[in-house]
């Protein structure tokens, strides 16, 4: 935990009876290096998506190293059993399983944070990628859909803007989708960079999203293939 006031702040959110889940913010570690950057560039995607699902009403997923629900709840729910022949992803599906927009809540200051050490190659960053997706085959359907509804339209839109700048059609429509999506993009990840305190992946996030969107997809075809189980 970035702070001793971890457990005040997530604990807080219990102040309505009615929350039996608390969602967090787990970043990794800054240090030197592109592999570093892209490991918390791939972790606040990630962080983006479910925890801007969870405050519009639609939790689906939480990460194990920043989350906390009432044991009543997980006894109730016969905790992770369900889930005990995966190797990843018993915190995604639990939190799947019992979270709704009635009783989950979202934990955003800094002094909830708690930070993990992150992988130092890219085979090992992958393999715990590959891992953490291969979970995503048990995810309902209708948050599949809506993942893959954002990834897909992410390399639609990055590929139809190569073909048109190869072929040279509509030039200043093209130049001007891509500007406005910049802006948008600028606008929106400087505010939840900032909320996140990862204000220094504000360049890095523009120039790496298009082969960011391409490479996820692949890792998680692997994942989604691996029938491995067992922990490295």
């Amino acid at each position: 935990p970035t702070s001793p006031r971890w457990i005040q702040k997530m604990v807080a959110n219990y102040a309505d009876e009615t929350t039996e889940v608390v969602l967090g913010y787990g970043p990794y570690e800054t240090e030197k290096g592109f592999l570093n950057r892209l490991i918390r560039y791939d972790t606040f995607v990630v962080a983006m998506q479910y925890l801007s699902f969870a405050r519009m009403g639609f939790p689906y997923m939480g990460v194990g190293r920043n989350l906390s629900y009432k044991k009543a709840l997980f006894f109730k729910q016969k905790g992770f059993i369900s889930h005990y022949t995966i190797a990843s992803g018993d915190d995604d599906l639990f939190i799947g399983a019992v979270a709704r927009k009635s009783n989950t809540k979202v934990e955003l200051a800094p002094e909830s944070f708690v930070y993990s050490e992150p992988k130092h190659s890219f085979k090992a960053w992958f393999t715990q990628k590959r891992r953490h997706m291969s979970t995503g085959r048990k995810y309902k359907k209708k948050f599949k859909f809506l993942l893959g509804s954002y990834g897909l339209s992410l390399i639609i839109f990055y590929l139809s803007i190569l073909f048109l700048l190869i072929t040279w059609q509509m030039l200043y429509v093209v130049l001007g989708a891509w500007l406005l999506r910049v802006i948008t993009q600028l606008i929106v990840h400087k505010n939840i960079l900032k909320r996140l305190n990862e204000k220094h992946l504000l360049l890095f996030s523009l120039l790496w999203e298009p082969v960011h969107a391409l490479i996820i997809p692949l890792v998680g075809f692997t994942g989604l293939r691996s029938k491995d189980t067992k922990w490295e």
